[in-house]
């Protein structure tokens, strides 16, 4: 039943691997940073397809942006300067270490990838505060639209397969303890992380001016919008 219904996603969503579902020009850091991330990089490929086509300049109306479309908050949030969205590496970083913090909150041990890939699809595209409310997938015809598709490129990439998961339903993931904030790390001088984040310096002028601003946004750490 299961290879029937992965064949008729796989049929609809135009069958075998194409050049649009990979983009050679960003194959090593795909490789580099989901190897980084513990992830698998068919899945990386399969948001990137979705989101952006491959197009690095890509911007929604929701200001997400570059490659894996990241809005600036969740930027913030993952150890990178919004305004670097649009470099396709550092966009990469944001966008894996997304899905790894969110892969770490909707864990799945019945999983090969340890998490479960419907919740974690949906976060992604609606945000982990719309997954927790609902206790599951959100009931937005968007966002149950973007899972099948990207689950229909991961499993053109994937010989056919998609992992299985539990059912997407939230039992116990809910506060379950993820990955510290990565902008904790990018404000302070020492850190573990082994993709080396971006480090802001500020000229005197930038301290001078920050000092005259209203109190900025939670997320954002660099205090720059």
């Amino acid at each position: 039943m299961m290879k029937k219904l992965i064949a008729a996603v796989m049929l609809l969503a135009g069958g075998e691997v194409t050049a649009s579902d990979t983009y050679p020009q960003y194959a090593a850091l795909v490789e580099k940073h989901a190897a980084l991330q513990r992830l698998d990089k068919n899945m990386v490929w399969a948001v990137m397809g979705r989101e952006s086509s491959g197009n690095r300049y890509a911007l929604s109306n929701k200001n997400a942006r570059g490659l894996l479309q990241v809005i600036p908050p969740t930027a913030a949030r993952m150890g990178v300067h919004p305004k670097n969205l649009y470099d396709p590496e550092q966009n990469i970083i944001a966008g894996t270490r997304y899905l790894r913090f969110l892969c770490d909150r909707y864990f799945d041990a019945t999983s090969k990838l340890g998490c479960n890939l419907d919740l974690v699809l949906a976060a992604y595209n609606a945000g982990e505060g719309a997954v927790d409310k609902y206790r599951g997938i959100p009931p937005y015809s968007e966002t149950r639209h973007y899972i099948r598709a990207v689950k229909a490129r991961y499993a053109r990439l994937n010989n056919g397969t998609i992992p299985a998961s539990a059912p997407a339903v939230l039992a116990e993931v809910v506060g379950r303890k993820t990955s510290a904030p990565y902008n904790k790390a990018v404000l302070t001088a020492k850190t573990n992380m082994a993709d080396d984040p971006v480090r802001i310096v500020r000229s005197k002028h930038q301290m001078q001016v920050a000092q005259h601003r209203p109190e900025r946004k939670s997320w954002d750490v660099f205090g720059d919008f």
